[in-house]
C-alpha cells in the first residue's frame, strides 16, 4: 500500500531520532550507510537532521507488516548520491500526521 502524504511528522521522527533510546538502524539501513561511505551512527544522524519536507518521496506499508507505514525520503548528499531513506518508528506509538 502507497499513498503521498507522509504519514508521520518529520519533525517528531528528528526529534526521536536524535535520542539514543528512541533511536532504531536496521542492519539493512547500517550496511548501506557504510557502503555510501556514512561509517558512523552520528553520519546518519546529520543526514537524518537535513531532512525536510521537499525531500519526501512517498509513504509505503512495509513487506513484513501492512500495517506498519514508512515514510521515503529521497536525498541528495553533498556527493550528489541519491540517498533513500526510509523513516518509521513500528516500536514507538506516533499518531499519523
Amino acid at each position: 500500500m502507497e499513498k503521498r502524504k507522509p504519514h508521520y511528522d518529520l519533525n517528531k521522527f528528528k526529534e526521536l531520532f536524535c535520542s539514543v533510546e528512541t533511536r532504531f538502524i536496521t542492519a539493512a539501513a547500517r550496511k548501506g550507510a557504510v557502503t555510501m561511505g556514512y561509517m558512523d551512527e552520528e553520519g546518519i544522524i546529520a543526514v537524518i537532521n537535513r531532512l525536510c519536507s521537499e525531500h519526501f518521496y512517498k509513504s509505503m506499508t512495509t513487506h513484513v507488516n501492512h500495517k506498519i507505514w514508512q515514510d521515503v525520503y529521497r536525498y541528495q548528499d553533498d556527493e550528489d548520491n541519491d540517498l533513500y531513506i526510509s523513516c518509521s518508528y513500528p516500536r514507538i506509538k506516533l499518531e499519523p500526521s
